[in-house]
């Protein structure tokens, strides 16, 4: 099922989400009269960002380790050449 098919065209979609009270009465006091809606959507982006962010974290840390490993068997394949002089 592609993002089309689920949005049904459309360019915003509404959920529907259950929360404790005293997070309602917290949201309430934090986004203001009438800002609920962009303060839940501008909360959903920074954790969607985060959490690209530390996917991507974790991706580089592999490759760098990666190379470091390739890095550290070249050297060692030159040492002989090295004690050669």
């Amino acid at each position: 099922m592609t993002d089309q098919e689920v949005h049904n065209g459309c360019k915003y979609c509404a959920i529907e989400y259950h929360a404790p009270k005293e997070l309602v009465v917290s949201l309430n006091k934090l986004a203001g009269p009438g800002k609920r809606s962009r303060f839940i959507r501008e909360a959903i982006e920074q954790r969607i960002e985060k959490k690209e962010m530390e996917e991507l974290e974790r991706v580089l840390e592999e490759g760098y380790r990666a190379i470091g490993e390739q890095s550290l068997a070249i050297i060692k394949e030159f040492e002989v050449c090295d004690l050669e002089g």
